[in-house]
């Protein structure tokens, strides 16, 4: 029996493809030595390889130093733009929700505006990612760029609506206009960067999130000190003047992508229904959902419970950001180079879970007590759990697509963006949405023990199906192994 190796092969998972050419030996195996299903229909998964290891430390461009011109502009343009950009959208946080109240909307109100934004990245994300080398990845960025900006600006005037259904109304629209520029350009800039260094996407993708994370750490920093000196809207006329600042920058520098004609063979619908793909989406999404349910209730809660002003709050809301982008690096450069994605997604579901119950511990039964350390405690374990949680599912993302069979070319990596950007959109969409419902109706210390709980089944499954795939790709190499000696 002869193994051929397949022309394509999974980038940094060291899972080479064969195909088995039957010289009519297999005929002749007992059932002890049998083959299984998968080298039957002409496929086996193998784990990884020294050999295989080797090749891609030596395929890759990282670091900064060693890049070349054009990926150098890409990369700092790309993270410039993913970092103005989260500072925008964060900057509503620690202010919005008193002001809001004070024009006379609800709890289920406020959070239905924090949510639009994320409605809209659910509904538009796929759709963008599966038509983004038709329209033109450049294109699609440069323009998503521009809308947030000019609509960020537009929101500052809202202070001067009338109180109610008017400033309600409004938030919404103008809301829902800034997350599709958003949207656009988060799907195109993952993109971008994906296809520019395919042998580090994890790694490039950890830089990525830790400038989103400095945006969502700078951004209720920024808003709070700029609300405090100018009011309503001067937090959103300074920070989207900067990211139209730096659209202009992206239109004059950021090269042309290289987006060769595809035959579109991979689409959305057809990846979705891969289990590891399901699985990594349910992952990325409880990722946003805790996140989201935070930024949309927090600071009431420490408002109201703790009497804080609106510096303080920015500055507590600022711990998970900071832990999480200041992490993201090291678990990026960690799982393109050790094959540790399985361990740290189930890691980051038990840090999550811990995180939220410990920072606003349940009264049933009350063994911590209600107080600030915990919130922080909390927060910091929240911060460091999300990292591992999200870097690893992105990366059982792109393996699950490439383990099919698709090649790693720039289609493939923008199925793969719209994918993650509607996980996350749709997590923090839910967040807020039943985080004002729980909070209306349970409390704050009750509603953060359920969001920790909702957990526990991503756990459980995602522990028992890593479980199952350890197993076969453990018994598929000593199949090989025999076969070949």
């Amino acid at each position: 029996m002869e193994l051929t190796p397949l022309k394509h092969s999974i980038p940094n998972e060291g899972l080479d493809r064969y195909t088995v050419k039957n010289n009519g030996t297999s005929d002749n195996l007992n059932e002890k030595n049998a083959l299984p299903a998968d080298l039957k229909n002409g496929t086996l998964q193998l784990s990884e390889t020294k050999k295989r290891m080797s090749e891609d430390k030596e395929s890759s461009k990282l670091p900064f130093s060693m890049l070349s011109t054009r990926n150098k502009y890409v990369l700092l343009l790309c993270c410039s733009a993913q970092m103005f950009s989260a500072l925008a959208f964060a900057i509503i946080a620690p202010f919005y929700p008193h002001e809001a109240e004070k024009k006379g909307l609800t709890s289920t109100q406020i959070g239905m505006v924090f949510s639009v934004f994320e409605l809209v990245n659910v509904l538009m994300s796929p759709v963008i990612g599966n038509y983004l080398t038709r329209i033109g990845a450049r294109f699609v960025f440069i323009s998503g760029v521009f809308l947030a900006g000019a609509t960020t600006i537009i929101f500052g005037v809202l202070g001067q609506c009338p109180y109610g259904t008017s400033f309600f109304v409004m938030s919404l629209i103008v809301r829902a206009l800034i997350a599709l520029g958003f949207c656009a350009f988060s799907v195109a800039n993952f993109a971008i960067v994906s296809s520019e260094f395919p042998s580090d996407a994890a790694t490039v993708f950890g830089v990525l999130e830790t400038m989103q994370g400095v945006g969502m750490l700078s951004g209720p920093l920024f808003g709070s000190f700029l609300y405090e000196l100018g009011g309503f809207g001067t937090p959103f006329y300074s920070l989207g003047g900067l990211v139209l600042v730096c659209d202009v920058l992206i239109f004059f520098f950021l090269p042309e992508t290289a987006e060769p004609k595809q035959d579109y063979s991979i689409s959305v619908l057809t990846v979705s229904k891969f289990p590891l793909v399901i699985l990594s989406m349910f992952n990325i999404i409880a990722v946003s959902l805790g996140i989201g349910f935070v930024d949309a209730t927090m600071s009431l809660r420490l408002q109201d419970k703790f009497g804080l002003n609106v510096a303080l709050i920015g500055l507590i809301y600022a711990i998970s950001p900071a832990i999480y982008g200041l992490s993201m690096p090291v678990w990026g450069f960690l799982v393109d180079r050790v094959n540790i994605k399985y361990p740290l997604v189930t890691i980051g579901l038990m840090g999550c879970i811990i995180g939220f119950l410990v920072k606003a511990p349940c009264p049933w039964p009350a063994i911590l007590p209600v107080e600030l350390w915990t919130i922080i405690v909390g927060s910091i374990v929240h911060g460091l759990s999300m990292g591992p949680l999200s870097i690893g599912s992105t990366k059982c993302l792109i393996t699950a697509i490439l383990e099919k069979g698709y090649s790693d070319n720039f289609e493939t990596f923008s199925i793969v963006s719209g994918l993650f950007c509607f996980s996350l959109s749709l997590g923090a969409f839910i967040g807020p949405l039943i985080g004002g419902f729980l909070i209306e109706h349970l409390g704050f210390p009750v509603s953060c023990s359920i969001i920790g709980l909702i957990h526990i089944p991503n756990l459980i499954l995602s522990a028992g199906y890593f479980t199952h795939r350890h197993r076969a790709e453990k018994t598929s190499w000593e199949t090989i192994t025999r076969l070949t000696n």
